[in-house]
């Protein structure tokens, strides 16, 4: 690893090379399969619904998280409400658009909002970055001095000297010798 970070050309790609990755699994994702399999097409029969599965999709309408990780009496009386709606022998989708006449659209997860959509989108795009602007970091650190100067990056100003002036040793004397 530590070879790696040896060269300053080849640590500049790698932010290069993540990013170009996120964004090839980011439309990877969002395009999905180019044709639908035969088990997509066929028209499915609606499955026993499960409260376990509802809770993962339906939120506490109290406190406003996920019914599976929520706790207390509003989130127990939600799952008895769904409890029944699968006792009575409906379906996932039909419990759903029970909760949302009984609740309101904010009882479902995904409620359609447009936010909900661009969240992983701006989720990653903010990691990506985020790795970027550390490997970036990292990189500035790891630098020496005349690595700076032959990237363009060198500091405003005279280049520094290894030895002091005659100005400035005569002050450095003059410091030393009052602290004595």
């Amino acid at each position: 690893m530590r070879a790696l970070f040896d060269d300053p050309r080849r640590v500049l790609r790698l932010p290069f090379l993540i990013l170009v990755a996120g964004v090839a699994l980011f439309f990877a994702a969002a395009l999905g399969p180019a044709q639908k399999s035969d088990a997509q097409t066929l028209p499915k029969q609606p499955a026993r619904a499960s409260l376990t599965d509802i809770e993962d999709e339906v939120m506490c309408v109290v406190c406003g998280r996920p019914l599976s990780t929520s706790g207390g009496t509003a989130a127990d009386d939600e799952r008895a409400v769904i409890q029944s709606y699968i006792d009575r022998g409906l379906d996932k989708p039909q419990i759903k658009e029970q909760l949302v006449r009984e609740f309101g659209k904010q009882v479902l997860v995904d409620n359609g909002s447009p936010i909900a959509g661009f969240a992983p989108i701006v989720a990653a795009v903010v990691g990506v970055l985020s790795i970027a602007a550390l490997l970036r970091r990292r990189i500035v650190r790891q630098r020496g001095p005349g690595d700076a100067e032959a990237d363009g990056d060198a500091p405003a100003g005279p280049a520094p000297t290894a030895e002091p002036t005659a100005a400035d040793q005569a002050r450095i004397d003059a410091e030393l010798a009052e602290r004595t």
